[in-house]
């Protein structure tokens, strides 16, 4: 609807003809005019007969209203209505547009809402409908157009009636009468079909902080912030990149990098039509990665279930999405390898190929400085991994790397992998994503499952053994390295990751 210039809205009434520019006005808008210059009901020939003139209006042709639809956000959500002073029906607090209002008709909403209802809301509204509507003042030659806007509250507020209403309340929506005022009833239903329509990750992020909830996550890498936020039904997981943490350029870049090769990602996967990730994803500015939640709260679990039958279900419906993922297509040319090493290189290169003599006997001092944390059957596994070390070191320098790759998360670890008993798996974090070997994922994730002292015996022929003793390389070469807060419980993690591995190789089938 475009809106005619400073004709039309709330004015003093007159019933003299338009004059010929106002005429013209209408015709150049795509409005039909009568012989006396007045303009034709755009529907005129699908309502049938109505009285012409301008009737009860304002102006000629189109005259602009405001309709704001207040309604809660309770489990059975309620309606602010009024009973109009005029006729007593039960309608919308709307009313006309004035002139300095025609640009942002959304303004009026506001005004009318209080005048006549004595709420003031502060909240966005968002527009619903903007167009003819039906009222019997409607004439051949003047009508209104209204422009509608939602508003949600969380619950009925105190209103008091006012201007042209004779009383203003909350309404159960489904006990409305059959018939409204006007065309309301069906601008309220538009307003529930928007309101139940998902906002993108954009639209929730814009809504300021201080209406929604957020929860501040102490976990995951510590150059982005990482948080969960929340508003009506809307719940979001959020990983933010924080460029002041960084004082090298570098650096900051690549950690931008990992934000872009994990959206890339996802969205390769969804085209693929990969069902096992967030229905919602969005990156913003190359520094926000935003995701439907998977919240503990929603039912979604991030540790394997306890319970033996319901396990055996998880690591199912794990192994499940993992087969699946390998039967995609990785994309093409990806272009976040010109800022990030593939990810199965990377393996290699900071595992087995940086392990010398020298550091071999490192690993073994690494090893054996945690083993006061262990029970006895982990530290008889790890001297027997340290035994081991030296003849695995010569078997993975005469192995293949020439292999078929496949589609492979990567860090497929119980706490990348979110559970939920109806929808099954969803996989987040994807900076490792990339290609991968033969049932690499399966392999990392029983890994996983057994360091933490699932029995992942009856799942041992899927388990790749040359990739395994490949992750024992990469985590213990990765033990030795330094941590920013001088803490090793990562590192303790990783040679725990190790023996776990080595007891997976050695389980009898």
């Amino acid at each position: 609807m475009e809106l005619l210039p400073m004709l039309n809205t709330k004015h003093e009434k007159s019933t003299s003809l338009p004059s010929q520019f106002e005429t013209e006005l209408f015709i150049a808008n795509g409005y039909d005019v009568d012989l006396e210059g007045r303009p034709l009901h755009p529907h005129l020939d699908e309502i049938g007969p109505l009285p012409t003139g301008k009737g009860a209006y304002w102006g000629w042709g189109p005259n602009y209203t405001a309709d704001p639809i207040v309604i809660t956000t309770e489990y059975r959500p309620r309606v602010l209505l009024i009973h109009r002073n005029d006729t007593g029906d039960l309608a919308l607090p709307g009313g006309f547009v004035d002139a300095e209002e025609l640009s942002e008709p959304i303004k009026a909403s506001y005004r009318e809402l209080e005048e006549e209802t004595g709420l003031v809301l502060t909240t966005d509204g968002k527009l619903v409908y903007q167009g003819i509507v039906n009222d019997p003042r409607t004439t051949a030659n003047a009508w209104p157009e209204t422009s509608a806007y939602l508003f949600n509250v969380a619950e009925p507020l105190p209103v008091q009636a006012g201007d042209d209403a004779k009383e203003a309340g909350w309404y159960f929506i489904d006990e409305l009468p059959e018939t409204l005022y006007g065309s309301h009833a069906a601008l309220i239903q538009a307003a529930l079909e928007t309101q139940n329509q998902p906002r993108t990750i954009e639209e929730i992020l814009s809504i300021p902080a201080e209406n929604r909830e957020i929860q501040i996550i102490d976990a995951g890498h510590m150059a982005y912030d990482h948080f969960f936020t929340r508003h009506q039904n809307d719940h979001l997981f959020v990983k933010a990149h924080d460029s002041s943490r960084f004082s090298d350029a570098f650096r900051e870049a690549h950690s931008r990098a990992y934000l872009q090769k994990e959206y890339t990602l996802f969205h390769h996967l969804q085209q693929q039509q990969f069902s096992y990730i967030p229905d919602r994803v969005a990156l913003i500015e190359d520094t926000v990665l935003a995701m439907d939640a998977l919240h503990p709260d929603d039912g979604w679990q991030w540790r394997a279930p306890k319970q033996p039958e319901v396990l055996d279900q998880y690591i199912y419906d794990a192994i499940e999405a993992f087969d699946h993922l390998q039967q995609i297509t990785p994309p093409a040319h990806p272009e976040y390898h010109t800022a990030i090493n593939d990810t199965y290189s990377t393996i290699w290169e900071e595992g087995w190929d940086s392990i010398d003599d020298e550091s071999l006997q490192k690993i073994v001092v690494k090893i054996r400085s945690f083993s006061d944390n262990w029970n006895p059957q982990q530290v008889e596994l790890s001297e027997a991994l340290i035994a081991s070390l030296p003849e695995m070191r010569q078997q993975t320098s005469h192995q293949t790397r020439d292999e078929e790759l496949f589609m492979a998360h990567n860090d497929a670890r119980q706490s990348n992998i979110a559970w939920h008993p109806d929808y099954g798996i969803r996989l987040v974090d994807w900076s490792w994503g990339d290609t991968g070997p033969k049932n690499a994922d399966v392999t990392m994730f029983l890994i996983d499952l057994a360091k933490s002292g699932k029995d992942v015996t009856p799942h041992l022929p899927v388990i790749n053994q040359d990739y395994a003793q490949v992750l024992i390389g990469f985590w213990l070469a990765h033990s030795l390295w330094e941590t920013r807060d001088g803490s090793q419980t990562v590192r303790e993690h990783q040679v725990a990751s190790a023996i776990a591995a080595y007891k997976v190789l050695n389980s009898p089938e």
